[in-house]
């Protein structure tokens, strides 16, 4: 009798601990590693769908937001990831550093994981914050190159972003053939 009851026990701990390291792995292999910063930006993203809509570049370029814009760039055939629009305002001015005041409008989208450096931001300066707009766009690139860009691949990323203007717009493109995003960019808006 004390042997079944041994075995029992036995067969139960060895089912329990089989539980629980099969909860342990799938725990390890689900959850992502990241920073505390990162997972609170992650839940404030709303998610761009990989096709998105075609944007009207029929529109006189005065009557184009930036979110428009900024699907134009997503539309340009350039190599992106599953990318993210960050609406956020704390997200944008805490954790990535953007001075709000000096933009009238503005959409940034980026890739929320780490093993990609995402960046697009298309903003139209506020009245009179043209240079400083673009100023503060250089500095964010040279803060891309510098400091946030840690893989090889990221570097690479890095290195091709581009600032510069599109009428009555600027940009900031952090991503795989920048250049060609921004000639996009421009068409849209007859630059």
């Amino acid at each position: 009798m004390s042997k079944k009851i041994l075995a029992v026990i036995l067969t139960a701990a060895l089912i329990v601990t089989a539980a629980s390291c099969g909860a342990k792995e799938e725990t390890t292999t689900t959850t992502p590693v990241e920073t505390t910063t990162t997972e609170a930006v992650v839940e404030d993203v709303t998610d761009i769908e990989e096709e998105a809509p075609e944007a009207e570049t029929d529109a006189p370029a005065s009557d184009l937001s930036c979110q428009a814009l900024s699907d134009v760039v997503i539309n340009s055939g350039v190599e992106l990831p599953a990318i993210g629009l960050v609406e956020d305002e704390a997200i944008l001015t805490d954790v990535l550093g953007y001075d709000l005041s000096l933009f009238s409008e503005y959409s940034i989208t980026m890739h929320m994981m780490s093993a990609h450096l995402i960046e697009l931001t298309i903003v139209k300066p506020a009245e009179g914050q043209k240079d400083a707009a673009l100023e503060h766009l250089n500095n964010r690139m040279n803060q891309l190159k510098t400091e946030v860009a840690f893989y090889p691949e990221q570097q690479e990323t890095a290195d091709q972003t581009v600032v510069g203007e599109a009428g009555d717009y600027l940009y900031l493109l952090c991503c795989k053939d920048a250049a060609k995003a921004a000639d996009a960019l421009k068409a849209a808006v007859g630059a």
